[in-house]
Parts: C-alpha cells; structure tokens; sequence
C-alpha cells in the first residue's frame, strides 16, 4: 500500500485509523470543565463520542442526547477552540454564553429544554415517548464503555466511525472490489431468494455503529437496528460492507494495535472507560473479527423476517451474531429468534483436556455437559457464582450442586432453562433437569445419545 506525504506531522498511508484525541484537548476540558465527564456519567440519557482526524489535526470531544450532538469541545492543531460547537437548532435554546462557558445549573436548564422540544426528540424518543434507536445507542454505548462490569467480555472503544481516506478517489479505488463483492452477492440473493426483498439494496453504506474489542483480540463489529425489522433482515448486508473494510485495513496498517491500545488506554485514563478493562486488555490482535447485529425485542420480529435474515446472514455473513438487549440496563443476550442455530461453547477448554464445561444450546433448549471442577494443577481460577449464573442462566446454582452430587461421573448432568418464575427447593421438583443412564432421548430439538 503506497505512503502519502506528512499531512500535519502525520505519516499516513492510503487508509488510516487513529482516533486518540489530542491530550491538550482533554487537559483543557479537565482545568475549565471538572465537572463534564462526571455530569455526563451521572445523567442516563447521555453518553460521550470522542474522535481525532490526523489528515486535518482535528479532535473532538462530544457530548450526545441519544444520536443528536448536544456539545462538542474542538482542538485544531494543538489548539483549543474557546467557543464549544453544537448545530444551530440548538443553539437557539441557550444564550451564547453558555456555548462559551457552560456550568452544570446552565447544562440542566438546556437539557430540560431539549427534552421538552418536539423536534428533538426523535434522536432519544418519539412524541409517544417510545425509545427508539437513539435510546438504545446511548444506553449499550454507557453499558460497555464507563458502566462496564468485571465479569464482561468485551468493551465498546468507539462509535459512528468511518474509515479515513486520503481523497475521494482513493477511496473509491480502495473500496472498488469490496463493493463489486457486495454487488455480486446481492445480485445473487434476489435469484436465490424467493420472499420479497426491496427494490434498492446498497452495496456500500456510511458509518459503523460501533466498534469493540474482547479480551482474546477479537474485533467486535456491531450495527444497531433497534425495533426496525425490515432493516434488521438486511443487516448483514451492512456490516458485512464494514466487516470486509476493517478486515482489509487489519491486513495493511499493521500498527492498528497499537492506535487501538493507546485509544482504550486514553479513555480509562480519563474515566470513558471502566478502570476494570486496564488489565484486560489483550497484547494483541487476534485477526478476527467478529459480525454482529443488535435488534429490537424478539417479540417484534415476524417469522418472515426472521427467516429473510438468516438467508441473508447465511449468504453474506454465516458467523454473524444477533443481540437483544435488557431495556433497562443495556446489557447483550442473544437474540434466540434471530440465531435459530446450534451453538457450542467448551468452557475452560483452552486450558485442560479435563475438567471442561461444554455447553451446546439452541434456540429452544440448552444442555451442559460434565459441569466439573478445574483438573488438579489447572492455574485457571474456579468460576465465581455469578459466572456459572451466567452460564445455567435460571438454574438454581444450590440446586445444581445437589444434582450434580447425585449424578455417576461418567454420564455428568444436563441441566435444561427452565421457566424463570419457578422454583423448586429440592431435586424430586424439578423437571426441567434430566440425569442420563445409557440409550437415546430427544429434548425439544437435540438428539441426545448417551453411550
């Protein structure tokens, strides 16, 4: 991939990707604004978008109401702007003042405004109060980033990002076989298809929703389709558009770790991200990356798109992931309606031949095998309660010790989900838990063979 000159005391190549922000930019906002990170972590409805441009020497540090830009702090060149930038329909609720020099009386005041005015509030939630994707945005985006928890796997780095080109016309060159890739799959998904499909479908499209990173070095590409089914079914369309970009800058910018690294270690530093990632953070790419799509509720997915998506996804990206989220704290669960596949995971397995967990699930049933202890000498830590809740999902965890003490070691327990408003407080209770002798047995939609 060709060099380009110094743009800015930058050294670029034909692509780039480095948004770490220019730490005069952040240390001005520190000594005029101490209150911002801690006012905006402490009020639900807002989150951060940070970003740096080094083609122009531009960084910024925003300030979002769901996907509208309510502030925004500039630095051009090492030098900070003194008035802060925000569109201009926003700017007609405040006295001029306040973009110079907010305080936190002045910011409640401007979000009471924004709240109560009509045309704004499509960005968080409309005039019926129903959370649309603006609401969802900000919620995951609090959830994996300051609001991230020990026990996850992943955290959110950055969102509504594109890929830097030098101009327009590399750019096109750049994408040219990415997008006759696209163009050449869609072609063929309206002559293999039989259901009805939209007269436009883009090859290539703008901005990803958001970008993670998970402790084994794994890129997470996630596209946010919140309660909108038609272009739920044709997200993987897009993302496979963004999933073939960052595998192609992955594979040309090999100092993209490092910019990534120095990204998530600058917003712990200054509080965007959950100090408990620090150590977490892999020492490097693992050269996947993974697809994703977060949906709306279940519930609003009809059959038909539900099954439009899986040919799709088949077609274009057969290991994207689908999520829901909890509506109230934001947290990722699989979307069962979506995935409607076999899934297994080997729990500890990369550690010891014994002592493993293997859990395979479906959409209707999950099944663990040989719920064990560490081998002896294993240097792996046992699980804590809350990752085996994680794991049995309902399950009683008392309830699972006492099962799997009745069970020969051979066979092991298969504990099934059971309902979540059940209880059961002794074995002879419960139903949904199965203990295996030898022969065969189907449950819901797995073929059980116990030998």
């Amino acid at each position: 991939m060709k060099k380009l000159k110094m743009v800015n005391n930058y050294t670029i190549k034909t692509t780039y990707y480095d948004r770490k922000m220019d730490e005069k930019l952040l240390t001005q906002i520190n000594e005029r604004f101490p209150w911002i990170i801690s006012y905006v972590k402490s009020h639900n409805c807002l989150d951060f978008q940070t970003g740096n441009d080094p083609k122009t020497n531009r960084s910024w540090f925003s300030i979002y109401r769901g996907t509208g830009r309510i502030l925004t702090f500039r630095s051009h060149s090492g030098k900070v702007n003194e008035i802060c930038d925000v569109a201009e329909a926003y700017k007609e609720l405040m006295q001029p003042d306040f973009f110079r020099n907010p305080t936190p009386d002045q910011f409640d005041t401007y979000l009471a405004k924004i709240a109560s005015t009509e045309k704004f509030k499509r960005y968080y939630e409309d005039t019926k109060e129903v959370h649309n994707e603006g609401y969802y945005q900000t919620l995951i985006g609090r959830r994996y980033t300051f609001e991230v928890k020990d026990t996850d796997d992943f955290i959110l780095f950055d969102k509504e990002l594109v890929i830097g080109f030098k101009t327009k016309g590399i750019k096109d060159e750049w994408n040219k076989e990415i997008v006759d890739q696209q163009t050449l799959k869609i072609k063929q998904l309206r002559k293999t298809y039989n259901g009805e499909l939209p007269e436009n479908i883009k090859p290539e499209y703008g901005e990803f929703d958001f970008l993670g990173l998970n402790t084994n070095g794994d890129i997470l590409i996630m596209e946010l389709k919140q309660n909108d089914p038609a272009k739920t079914a044709l997200s993987p369309i897009q993302t496979s558009y963004y999933y073939l970009q960052f595998q192609k800058l992955a594979r040309e910018d090999d100092k993209l770790y490092q910019r990534i690294k120095a990204m998530i270690e600058q917003k712990i530093d200054y509080g965007l991200i959950g100090s408990c990632y620090k150590n977490k953070i892999p020492l490097k790419l693992s050269g996947r990356i993974i697809p994703c799509v977060i949906v709306g509720e279940d519930s609003n997915l009809s059959k038909t798109i539900c099954e439009r998506y899986r040919f799709i996804r088949d077609l274009f990206l057969p290991e994207m992931k689908a999520y829901t989220c909890t509506p109230k704290e934001g947290t990722l669960v699989t979307s069962k309606n979506l995935e409607n596949r076999m899934n297994l995971i080997i729990h500890r397995g990369a550690d010891q031949i014994g002592g493993c967990i293997t859990e395979i699930s479906t959409k209707n049933c999950k099944i663990l095998i040989d719920f064990g202890s560490n081998l002896p000498g294993c240097k792996k830590e046992e699980l804590t309660e809350e990752q085996v809740k994680s794991i049995i999902g309902h399950a009683d965890v008392e309830t699972l010790k006492e099962v799997c003490q009745t069970v020969h070691p051979r066979i092991g327990v298969i504990p099934i989900h059971k309902d979540e408003n059940s209880r059961y407080d002794s074995i002879s209770g419960i139903s949904s838990y199965f203990i295996f002798d030898e022969g065969d047995v189907d449950i819901h939609d797995i073929h059980i063979s116990v030998k």
